[in-house]
């Protein structure tokens, strides 16, 4: 019974992960599924069973209430010092695997010739 909760919650934190877009070869998803199947095949034992029970809380974050987590959110996301850093970094990393070779090149000469 302990052991179909387990396994339960690592399937839920695979489905729930996200996909890399920009490594589609490097997947957590595939590295978790492996060790679970290592670990529940072989576990019979209950202290293994309670090592792998406390990966899973710690992959898992407890439930934080909605405005603190968007206030903390607000914070992390504007440093004081460059305060659209994160949010031009997210849409950089988004448009990044769409881009062609020419947008791609006209982006690494934006970076060599900088007017500021």
């Amino acid at each position: 019974l302990y052991n179909q909760i387990v396994y339960k919650h690592y399937r839920r934190v695979i489905g729930r992960w996200p996909v890399d877009r920009l490594r589609p070869e490097v997947s957590f998803q595939k590295v978790v599924q492996q060790r679970m199947e290592k670990n529940f095949k072989l576990s019979s034992s209950e202290p293994e069973e309670y090592v792998v029970a406390k990966e899973v809380q710690g992959i898992v974050p407890a439930p934080v209430r909605a405005d603190a987590k968007t206030e903390l959110e607000q914070r992390l996301m504007s440093p004081l010092s460059h305060p659209t850093y994160y949010r031009e970094l997210i849409t950089e990393l988004k448009e990044a695997p769409e881009r062609s070779w020419v947008g791609r090149m006209v982006n690494k000469w934006k970076g060599f010739l900088r007017f500021s």
